[in-house]
């Protein structure tokens, strides 16, 4: 009896050391807050958020992370996500697409803002300078980042841009919007603003050896008490 009360407290300590810390779920994407990727529940890929590469050229981005297996997301997999999150796309080079939604005076829970919670926030405007935004939840914030392949061979690759909350900006965008256009930037060029989509096949994870000794020592001190 004490072997198998000792084998099942192991088993909780092993598990919950193996669970993951601060998830968020939104449309079959989860975001680990801790490793700062965001898996696609119904395939096999994983988004590094696009806050982690900030700042960086694709070159830069990927003189990084592809070591990690991080690869440049494509313009069909950037596709995939947009249209996960209900938002218009297109798989084509040099051809601009943009989703509008409504805009919800304090409040964070439109599909806008759930994809930039889990992709990160790549820029917000500063409220004391540019008032016309707002602050706080109606602070305009978006998460942007370069993508895709060169298709036509013109060294240019695009960006993707979500945004949300504000009130007011240059272009009178009344609301929410979503943008995937050929932005003719190259694997040199980086912008503050902005991040690199990156994307990765999922390592199916194995159970570790000790993970198989608990539930070995389990299931002998389950079969012993049946046989007592």
């Amino acid at each position: 009896m004490a072997l198998l009360k000792y084998s099942f407290e192991l088993l909780l300590l092993l598990a919950s050391n193996l669970s993951f810390a601060g998830l968020i779920t939104y449309g079959g994407y989860t975001l680990n807050e801790e490793t700062n990727i965001v898996t696609d529940t119904s395939t096999d890929l994983e988004w590094l958020q696009w806050d982690v590469t900030v700042g960086m050229s694709i070159s830069e981005a990927m003189a990084a992370y592809a070591p990690d297996g991080w690869e440049l997301a494509t313009n069909v997999q950037m596709a995939s996500l947009f249209e996960a999150f209900g938002f218009n796309s297109t798989t084509e080079e040099s051809v601009s697409i943009t989703t509008f939604g409504s805009y919800i005076q304090g409040s964070d829970d439109t599909p806008y803002d759930m994809f930039i919670t889990l992709m990160g926030t790549t820029h917000i405007l500063d409220p004391t300078i540019f008032t016309l935004h707002g602050d706080g939840f109606d602070a305009y914030r978006w998460a942007g980042a370069f993508f895709g392949n060169d298709l036509d061979n013109d060294s240019s690759y695009n960006q993707a841009i979500v945004s949300s909350d504000f009130t007011y900006n240059s272009r009178n965008y009344p609301a929410h919007a979503a943008l995937y256009e050929d932005g003719g930037f190259t694997t040199s060029d980086s912008i503050g603003s902005y991040g690199v989509a990156l994307v990765r096949t999922v390592d199916v994870p194995v159970p570790s050896t000790l993970v198989i000794f608990a539930l070995g020592i389990l299931g002998l001190g389950m079969h012993r008490k049946v046989r007592g």
